[in-house]
């Protein structure tokens, strides 16, 4: 699952730098979201140190930033920082055991994350919340499906996203042949801020900002 999240985030940002008319790349690129949602809520689960592993969160969020300002020009935080907010909202939520606490909670994180610049914002926590709570493959695929039909006017495109997900439930039943084909860790963790990095050094020769050289 890692190698096709990557590889399918990696043509979505190239469809958003370089071919901004042509939808087939966005369409590609909805797979890698969810699985990187769900990536981002095993890591939560399996971490022997949840403090560290949000530190490379955050180490990974600061290094992408200005990269992914300039590739996208979008101004707001970037995927791995609403990743990390995510967690955040994980860590509260499993210390509260109140449902009216957790319901206020999970309403509050949805405003923050509406109304700040989080990339993906409420549609964001919302999945990775149903990724961490989901009792079964069935919850996981109508959740998510909800979630889509719910974003719709909002995030149109994000229904194709729940290929993902099936992705996803297929690989819960393959898990230990799929565990071997992982990509190496070092370029899981920076394959985000590299590949943004190359994007952005990209874009600034196509914009002209280095003809000189």
């Amino acid at each position: 699952m890692q190698w096709i999240a990557m590889i399918a985030m990696l043509i979505d940002h190239i469809g958003i730098v370089f071919f901004k008319g042509e939808q087939v790349w966005r369409w590609i690129g909805r797979l890698a979201f969810p699985l990187y949602a769900y990536g981002i809520v095993a890591g939560y689960r399996h971490t022997r140190s949840l403090p560290r592993y949000a530190k490379r969160l955050a180490v990974t969020a600061a290094l992408a930033q200005l990269p992914y300002l300039y590739a996208f020009g979008f101004m707001q935080v970037n995927v791995v920082g609403s990743f990390l907010f995510c967690i955040g909202v994980l860590y509260v939520l499993d210390r509260t055991g109140h449902p009216a606490a957790r319901a206020l909670i999970i309403a509050a994180a949805l405003v923050i994350m509406q109304v700040l610049p989080f990339e993906y914002g409420g549609y964001g926590l919302l999945l990775v919340l149903i990724y961490r709570y989901a009792e079964s493959p069935s919850q996981m695929f109508l959740g998510h499906l909800l979630l889509n039909f719910l974003y719709y006017v909002l995030m149109p495109l994000q229904m194709l996203s729940i290929a993902g997900t099936l992705i996803i439930i297929y690989a819960q039943k393959r898990l230990p042949a799929l565990s071997e084909r992982s990509a190496p860790a070092w370029l899981w963790r920076g394959f985000y801020p590299g590949h943004l990095l190359l994007l952005s050094i990209a874009a600034a020769f196509r914009r002209g900002l280095f003809a000189g050289f």
